[in-house]
């Protein structure tokens, strides 16, 4: 009798212990006065979510960058190196770092040299506040494998820790059978320079109706390039591929957003004045053939795109292929969600890159992964 306890299960234990002693740590620095390291868009962000959630106001923001010194972030000053002006600041403050898992080692040995012990990473400081709902999620996963890959992906925002990731290259065509020959509808939401929208002609998957959507217009023209290509290389028609240059939210509306080259889709600070229109799905495809297959990787506005999806979803129910790693939050907002619209919906969850980035969550209506899937 095979009595080995599977990898899932002891990530779980894993977690769980994570979890616990994060909590405490966590309640520790919420007794102290607090500050957030980094003065971007993630912190930014998170100052919100630290004050809606915790119902904590952080003082001010640490940035090591000069230029912003004294500039103001929701009313709080930007500050450089404020350990050197305030007596006791080791004794009397806590600092959660909100920026990616690429700087924070950099600035923790920083606070480290300085002698402060109260600081965090505000993805560990988030997502041990979550263990019970990462818990209910993991119960919804349909094989081991999907609760592994989750399971790492949770204890890699708890500790920062990647050992444990069940790397699988390939997304979004790693899972067998998810894109099939014939009559796809695809919407691929965050096309970036068409880099996705180009496998499926070169895996030989034929049948296909795409529309690509990407707001960005720093690589709208990069897009538009590979697209007429790929007209001429696969022979296709015309409107094979259709280039939406626009966003995809909850709603039709035009906003004021932020864009960068990595297509990162964010509502920008007063003052500045860029426009972009953005469509819910539902009002877009009000006239067109529901789409069969969604993928999307829109650097975390993904529970919005689903809200304004939730008509096709729930009368249509299409396969769909969604990035859950850009917030603590979106691990299990996203599946929570989908759930509410349609039970029926059975979901896997894959780790495609090295680290917990890049980890996707699958849906499906009726079988036909299970056995599949590898």
């Amino acid at each position: 009798m095979n009595t080995t306890t599977p990898l899932w299960k002891a990530l779980a234990a894993l977690v769980e212990r994570e979890s616990f002693w994060l909590r405490r740590q966590a309640s520790l620095l919420c007794k102290r006065r607090v500050a957030i390291f980094s003065a971007g868009a993630t912190a930014q962000s998170f100052y919100n979510t630290l004050l809606a959630d915790w119902g904590i106001e952080a003082e001010f923001f640490i940035d090591n960058n000069p230029d912003l010194e004294n500039k103001l972030i929701h009313n709080k000053a930007v500050r450089r190196d404020p350990w050197v002006k305030i007596p006791d600041f080791c004794d009397e403050y806590a600092v959660i770092v909100a920026t990616s898992g690429e700087y924070y080692k950099q600035i923790a040995a920083q606070l480290d040299e300085i002698g402060l012990t109260a600081y965090m990473h505000y993805d560990a400081f988030v997502a041990c506040s979550l263990y019970e709902q990462y818990k209910s999620i993991t119960e919804l996963l349909e094989d081991d494998l999907s609760k592994a890959s989750y399971l790492a992906a949770i204890y890699s925002l708890l500790t920062g820790d990647n050992r444990f990731i069940q790397f699988r290259g390939d997304p979004y065509f790693d899972v067998k059978g998810f894109i099939r020959n014939g009559a796809e509808i695809i919407v691929d939401a965050g096309a970036f320079v068409g880099d996705t929208v180009e496998e499926y002609f070169r895996r030989g998957i034929t049948g296909l109706k795409i529309y690509a959507f990407e707001p960005s217009s720093n690589v709208i023209a990069a897009l538009k390039a590979r697209v007429s290509r790929l007209i001429v290389e696969w022979a296709l028609k015309e409107d094979d591929i259709v280039i939406v240059s626009a966003g995809i939210g909850a709603k039709t509306e035009i906003v004021r957003l932020s864009l960068g080259v990595d297509s990162m889709l964010r509502k920008t600070a007063p003052g500045i004045n860029s426009e972009y229109q953005v469509y819910s799905l539902d009002d877009y495809f009000a006239d067109k053939k529901a789409f069969t297959l969604l993928k999307s990787d829109i650097e975390g506005m993904e529970l919005e795109l689903i809200k304004g999806a939730k008509g096709i979803i729930r009368n249509s129910k299409p396969k769909m292929a969604l990035s859950i790693y850009h917030s603590p939050h979106d691990f299990f907002q996203i599946p929570e969600y989908i759930k509410s619209l349609v039970p029926q919906y059975k979901m896997w969850v894959r780790n495609h890159d090295s680290d917990s980035q890049d980890t996707i969550l699958y849906c499906m209506v009726e079988g036909g992964l299970r056995d599949e899937i590898k």
